[in-house]
């Protein structure tokens, strides 16, 4: 997955606000042909918002950590994943306890005969 970089057209020129990460992806691609996409962002966030998160929020998180903006943004991303994967595998974890796992046919138990331990019972265990 390739990352999106944001900015703003000024003069018919972008002006990106994560300059040093964009370069740092651009050093694999020297010399290399590229396709450039632009589009409005599909983000919620205003423009005064987004430029609020960078230069308050993410700059105080800065201070306070030693990261850099750029990194605590990669982390708020990653957490942003995780906490969507959770929510699918919760969701699909849910469905199966309800309707049994489309993928193994035979519902096991306790009372499955081929799976006691011979002369045990679960009284005592």
């Amino acid at each position: 997955m390739n990352p999106i970089f944001y900015g703003i057209v000024n003069n018919c020129e972008v002006i990106f606000y994560e300059k040093k990460k964009l370069r740092q992806f651009l050093i694999d691609f020297e010399g290399k042909e590229v396709e450039v996409v632009i589009r409005q962002p599909t983000s919620p966030r205003t423009l005064q918002q987004n430029k609020y998160l960078w230069g308050v929020v993410y700059k105080i998180l800065s201070d306070h950590t030693g990261y850099t903006k750029e990194e605590i943004n990669e982390i708020k991303e990653r957490i942003i994943f995780l906490q969507e994967k959770y929510q699918k595998m919760q969701e699909k974890y849910n469905e199966i306890l309800k309707n049994g796992d489309p993928y193994y046919n035979k519902n096991l138990s306790l009372n499955d005969e081929e799976f006691k331990p011979s002369g045990y019972s679960l009284a005592t265990l």
